[in-house]
């Protein structure tokens, strides 16, 4: 087992504890080491479940980076006004005195803020989402980063002039080797039957024919509308072996799971809302699904049928205006495809635009983040019609589904996804969220079926599927 060293790491604490004294104020002091054996991140994850409930966080993207967070050095809560900017002065602040040891800093290692926001920040809060805020982001106390094939760990404290340092020191040591044993909390995890239950089927599918008449009326262009799924078994769900599962089935989707108190809100999107790469950003408009054909041709015929249908061309289209429009007004350059391709994860297809562009002067990855969410591919067009609308006819509150999920580090690279084909896990129960885009011509029934195509991920994770 590799151990932080003690000089090492108990110096930094002391110069914090220097500083924030010659300064009267709190000092945020990070130290970053290169682990020489590799730490499996989901194992990881799990041990912190007793000494960490509450504060785990895990995000992995699809090229093989994996960060999983643990405890709360800061906390930043939910503020009032705009969001994004709120949190992103608060993180600026923060890191305006702060220290940091240890290896380089590459991406994704040092201090890092990791969260998200709920998808509606008027919605009013409801007893399925009680332990999320309309947004919470934390720094982590321990946080372990695979990169490219390299794993590393950050301990990140936020030291004051009281803080007792060897006595600080003594308990990151304790949870460290908690944190990095090789026991496993899922070892005699056991498959049980699943109890699945579609949720006011009937009444989903009036609210769509409501928004097909709203959108013939002119009242707007397109909205997507979200459903939920409950199930339910005997004994509690273990995390762990959901993550693990998604981790191995879902490898072309973004992997999160975000806990709060007695509940994970988990999932695998294949949505990129942006990321930032030095002066690069990336985003994707992704709208219009089709399922997997279960042979190579049928596969392949699937895919070409997608490309050519109207409806879909149509509102994939609706998507990549819309994205278009903000990364052309926040960059000043700005590269994209012509016409869509396809994106294949497990279970669906999607039609696919990436956009690749680089920024201008001091635009912030918070920046995009609050002008992209929600893309027309989660809220409708115009956005705040659509998102009005949802507002007022879906018959629960989305919470943090659909939400921008991710985290930004100390350098100001970082990564948010959109987070769908996810699920609010509490113990022995799971709440599915599932949703598709309405249009002019859509078709109640067939919009149904999607959404129980876009359940299978995350039913499959959990241990179930539908008939």
């Amino acid at each position: 087992m590799i151990i932080v060293k003690q000089l090492e790491l108990l110096d930094c604490l002391k110069e914090g504890c220097q500083k924030a004294k010659k300064l009267s104020k709190q000092i945020l002091v990070s130290f970053t080491k290169r682990l020489g054996t590799a730490v499996s991140p989901i194992e990881f994850f799990d041990n912190g479940r007793h000494s960490f409930q509450g504060t785990r966080m895990y995000w992995s993207d699809t090229q093989g980076m994996i960060m999983v967070g643990m405890g709360a050095a800061v906390k930043y809560p939910a503020g009032t006004g705009n969001r994004t900017l709120t949190v992103e002065k608060a993180w600026k602040k923060t890191l305006e005195d702060a220290l940091h040891y240890g290896e380089k800093q590459l991406r994704g290692t040092g201090p890092v803020l990791m969260g998200g926001f709920s998808f509606d920040p008027l919605q009013e809060n409801s007893s399925l989402w009680e332990n999320f805020r309309q947004n919470e982001f934390i720094v982590p106390q321990f946080l372990l980063t695979k990169n490219q094939n390299e794993h590393y760990l950050t301990v990140t404290a936020l030291i004051s002039e009281q803080t007792e340092i060897n006595h600080y020191y003594k308990q990151i040591k304790e949870k460290y080797n908690e944190l990095t044993s090789r026991v496993s909390g899922c070892i005699n995890y056991k498959e049980e039957s699943l109890n699945i239950i579609e949720d006011q089927r009937d009444q989903w599918l009036d609210i769509v024919e409501k928004a097909i008449a709203d959108i013939n009326n002119g009242l707007m262009e397109k909205v997507v509308l979200s459903r939920t799924l409950t199930v339910s078994r005997e004994t509690p769900f273990c995390t762990a072996e959901v993550l693990r599962r998604l981790q191995e089935k879902q490898a072309d989707s973004f992997i999160f799971a975000v806990e709060k108190g007695n509940a994970v809100f988990i999932g695998a999107t294949p949505e990129r809302l942006i990321e930032k790469s030095g002066p690069q950003f990336r985003t994707m408009c992704l709208a219009g699904t089709i399922a997997r054909g279960k042979t190579m041709e049928q596969d392949r015929q699937l895919g070409e049928e997608l490309l050519n249908d109207k409806k879909n061309i149509s509102e994939h289209q609706t998507v990549v205006n819309m994205i278009s429009d903000v990364m052309e007004r926040l960059c000043q350059s700005v590269n994209k495809p012509s016409s869509p391709a396809l994106y294949k994860v497990k279970d669906v297809q999607h039609l696919y635009t990436p956009i690749i562009a680089e920024a201008k002067n001091n635009i912030s990855l918070f920046s995009f983040v609050d002008e992209l969410h929600p893309t027309p591919a989660l809220g409708g067009e115009p956005k705040e019609k659509a998102v009005k609308w949802i507002r007022e006819n879906e018959t629960y509150e989305r919470g943090w589904y659909g939400s921008p999920l991710g985290w930004i580090d100390s350098q100001g690279d970082g990564e948010f996804g959109v987070a769908i084909r996810s699920a609010l896990i509490k113990e022995n129960k799971a709440t599915l969220f599932v949703g598709c885009g309405i249009v002019e011509d859509s078709d109640p029934l067939s919009e149904l079926n999607e959404t129980l195509m876009k359940a299978r991920p995350m039913l499959t994770a959990l241990g179930g599927h539908l008939k």
